[in-house]
């Protein structure tokens, strides 16, 4: 009988450990209406000034990868473009990513090339700011 209730205790112990080391995010569709989520992120997007920093800094990256360390203004820029992502839900950030590479070549003339490397720079920086998601999951922008 003892070992019956040590195996129990151990047993419960060991549940109880694994739960609460369990980490999930949750992203919460509403599929009643599907546009609302997007509308929402949208205003996001415009409280967030429409991570310009972040795309100052992904077109920066795209158009000078050469593997140099990054120098004090491109931190700076960075640090800026994380300021900007933190204003936004975690559900929103890659749409507001997605939008910054797509409305960067409008401004700059970007070819296609730099527009690859500029979805490539965008898609690890919520993982560079140390936030969720690590990453985010887009095709090229011509396809988007």
């Amino acid at each position: 009988m003892a070992k019956l209730i040590i195996f129990v205790a151990t047993l419960t112990a060991f549940l109880l450990l694994v739960d609460a080391s369990i980490h999930s995010t949750t992203v919460i569709i509403d599929e009643n209406n599907p546009r609302r989520s997007e509308e929402d992120c949208r205003d996001e997007l415009i409280g967030a000034q429409d991570l310009k920093y972040c795309q100052e800094y992904i077109m920066q990256e795209a158009s000078s990868r050469d593997g140099l360390d990054i120098n004090r203004r491109e931190e700076e820029r960075l640090d800026r473009c994380c300021e900007q992502l933190r204003q936004m839900r975690s559900t929103c950030r890659c749409y507001g990513l997605r939008k910054a590479v797509m409305s960067a070549p409008k401004q700059r003339g970007v070819g296609r090339m730099d527009f690859d490397d500029a979805a490539s720079v965008a898609r690890s920086l919520p993982g560079e700011c140390g936030m969720e998601p690590d990453s985010c999951q887009f095709g090229s922008p011509y396809r988007m």
